[in-house]
Order: C-alpha cells, then sequence, then structure tokens
C-alpha cells in the first residue's frame, strides 16, 4: 500500500517492487506461482490509493475535482489491502507456508524507518499540498517527480544524472542514441 502511494499504478508496482518481492518470497519458501499472484493482485491497489493516475486522468477528462477523487480512494485503498493481507494470512495457514524468521532487532527496524522516512513522506506531502489548494495535482506531480529525483540522487545516492536519460537504439544494439 505504501508503494501504491508513491506510484498510482498498478504496473509501476508490479514492475517496481515485483521482482523484489518475488525473489524475497521464493528465498523464504514460497512457490514462484503463488509469490507471483501475491505481487499481481496486490499491485492492483496502485490505482486505487492516492495519487492515482487514473483519478488524475478520469478528473480532468470529466471535468471532476481530483482532489475529491483521491479522498475518496483512501478508504477502498486501504479496505483491498487489509482485505489482502487477511486472505494472505488465511492462505498462509490453510497451506503451511513459511513464515518470517521473526522481526528484526529495534535499532536495525528504527534505523530502516529512518532511512525510508524522506520517501514516505511523498505521498502525504502530495496529498497535503493538493487539499490544502497550494498546487493542483499535476503541479503536485511535478514537485513530487522533482522531490523523488532530490532524493534518488542526493540523499540516497542511487541515481545519477546519466540513468536518468532514455536511451534507445537499433535491435542489433550497434548505436544507442538518445531520444
Amino acid at each position: 500500500m505504501i508503494f501504491a502511494g508513491m506510484s498510482g499504478s498498478a504496473g509501476a508496482d508490479a514492475a517496481g517492487l515485483g521482482v523484489i518481492e518475488i525473489r524475497a518470497m521464493v528465498k523464504e519458501g514460497y512457490t514462484a506461482r503463488y509469490a507471483a499472484t501475491i505481487s499481481a493482485v496486490s499491485a492492483t491497489i496502485g490505482p486505487i490509493i492516492p495519487p492515482s493516475i487514473p483519478f488524475v486522468i478520469y478528473g480532468s477528462l470529466a471535468n471532476v475535482s481530483v482532489g475529491a477523487l483521491f479522498l475518496a480512494g483512501i478508504v477502498p485503498g486501504l479496505l483491498m489491502g487489509l482485505g489482502l493481507m487477511a486472505a494472505i494470512a488465511i492462505a498462509a495457514e490453510r497451506l503451511d507456508l513459511p513464515r518470517s524468521a521473526g522481526l528484526p532487532p529495534l535499532r536495525e527496524a528504527l534505523r530502516t524507518v529512518l532511512r525510508a522516512a524522506p520517501a514516505l513522506a511523498l505521498p502525504p506531502l502530495i496529498l497535503t499540498v493538493i487539499f490544502s489548494g497550494i498546487a493542483t495535482p499535476t503541479e503536485a506531480a511535478v514537485v513530487a517527480a522533482l522531490a523523488a529525483f532530490v532524493l534518488g540522487r542526493f540523499v540516497y545516492r542511487e541515481l545519477s544524472f546519466g540513468a536518468c536519460w532514455i536511451r534507445c537504439g537499433r535491435p542489433d544494439g550497434r548505436r544507442l542514441r538518445l531520444c
């Protein structure tokens, strides 16, 4: 649900975290098929929890308040997430799926939360800016994209300027050019 709140897209949820989630579940003893199913189903929360790309598109085409659509998506998105968690818990019990080794030590958990805090702050920031009337959803999306770039480049140091260019090439891979 957290990643859905950052991406707003089912495709981005499945592609962005799907590989990582599936690899982790298979490593813990789940079948690849079951892990892929969980990732695919959980990705459907992306278009419901704000900021939802389909809500922005629908709002602009139908002249409906995108902020109101975002507000309307919060409860259904949370209910979808809770329902999915309950269904997986029931299935895990019935299928005797492996369980996690336990919680990490408190110090490690706090370090992880603090490291993730800047990225986790983006969705509430976007919604606050929209609902307070400071910016339109489109303007908030631009600010969020810029903030995500700054976080990736300067805070987490995992994004380079070169990685931001979309590279296109011929099928034989001989010549790449910038699009």
